[in-house]
């Protein structure tokens, strides 16, 4: 059974997996009013030490890297 929390200070870090991806989520629905599912990074065995991997996170899908295609 998954339990899914409402708010972001129910959570206690370490977060691993599901937990993890469930407030990941809740951060971005308040960030920008819109609902996510995370669920598919539960695959990658998600972890979250801290907040800061939060905003790192948080970071990195707002501006992402991209690769220059340097053979044309």
């Amino acid at each position: 059974m998954i339990i899914i929390i409402e708010k972001l200070e129910d959570y206690q870090f370490p977060l691993h997996g599901e937990a993890a991806a469930s407030y990941l989520d809740l951060v971005i629905q308040q960030r920008t009013g819109r609902r996510t599912k995370s669920r598919s990074i539960v695959n990658a065995n998600l972890t979250l030490a801290s907040s800061k991997d939060v905003e790192n996170i948080i970071n990195a899908l707002q501006y992402p890297i991209g690769i220059a295609d340097c053979t044309r």
